[in-house]
């Protein structure tokens, strides 16, 4: 089975696949569109100009990585909205919204 992020050229950040105005499914991560799925009824669709988008993480050591996101969702009844993330050195990652800075969204 090809791993579903594999490295790729930061340049063409705005052909990454990205889930947009629906919260990923169980499909979404077998068709390796979504970095996470939280299953019917627990997270909700954040509105947003466009995914995917370009950002810096702020990683734990201080220091920041450029990314791509590529889902955005918040957790019903809490206060957590999470993101998918894909890197350009190959994997991916998931955090929450306060760690990234959105550098520009893909319909800006």
């Amino acid at each position: 089975m090809e791993p579903c992020y594999i490295p790729f050229d930061i340049d063409n950040w705005r052909s990454i696949p990205a889930i947009e105005e629906r919260v990923a499914t169980q499909g979404d991560l077998n068709d390796c569109v979504a970095v996470f799925a939280t299953g019917a009824g627990q997270s909700e669709v954040v509105t947003n100009p466009g995914l995917p988008a370009l950002a810096t993480l702020k990683n734990e050591d201080g220091t920041t990585e450029t990314v791509v996101i590529v889902q955005i969702e918040k957790q019903i009844g809490g206060p957590l909205t999470v993101v998918g993330y894909i890197l350009p050195s190959g994997g991916n990652g998931i955090g929450t919204l306060p760690e990234f800075n959105i550098i520009e969204y893909s319909k800006d």
